[in-house]
């Protein structure tokens, strides 16, 4: 598995940061474990030949570091023109081949992606929406301590499965899966 040289991305990051905002600043000095590790971990969950949407990327997490593993079919979706371009020196500068696409999620095309990913984007209800709209069968996404509140939330309006796991890299931190039903 290759992965993204994390000193080249975080090199990347520093560069940027102050006119991208992509990360905030006292973040940084944890950048390995807070950011790069955190989306790492998802690689467990997201079987092989999975064509993946990353929404909201931002600095490219989940997304980027999911691409850096090898995984071959990630879109990073980002509406923020400047951190597309961001998105893309880092795509140059590590070789990790993703698509970038510079728009809203509401407005790309349904039935293209099998799995959505997604880290601070929106609440779960948000993303399962987006789920349903563009046709996305399976979630994976980052979530923090008030998931449990989001998942009875998203249960009184939709059909789907979960399961829930603990991060390894922070201690209020969860994955979830979602399956959609139907």
């Amino acid at each position: 598995m290759k992965i993204v040289p994390c000193e080249t991305y975080i090199q990347l990051i520093k560069k940027w940061n102050r006119r991208t905002f992509l990360i905030q600043e006292n973040t940084i000095t944890q950048f390995k474990q807070r950011h790069f590790d955190d989306s790492l971990q998802l690689i467990n969950y997201i079987p092989n030949g999975a064509k993946i949407l990353d929404v909201g990327s931002g600095a490219g997490f989940p997304g980027m570091v999911l691409a850096s593993t090898g995984l071959y079919d990630v879109s990073l979706c980002e509406s923020n023109a400047k951190k597309c371009i961001f998105l893309r020196e880092v795509s140059r500068e590590t070789g990790v081949d993703v698509e970038i696409i510079n728009r809203r999620v509401e407005n790309l095309e349904k039935g293209t992606y099998s799995h959505m990913t997604a880290r601070g984007f929106t609440s779960l209800i948000g993303l399962i929406e987006l789920m349903k709209h563009l046709d996305i069968k399976f979630g994976v996404f980052l979530k923090g301590r008030n998931i449990k509140g989001e998942i009875d939330c998203a249960n009184k309006e939709y059909d789907f499965e979960y399961q829930l796991y603990d991060s390894k890299t922070s201690e209020d931190g969860k994955i979830v899966i979602v399956k959609l039903r139907g």
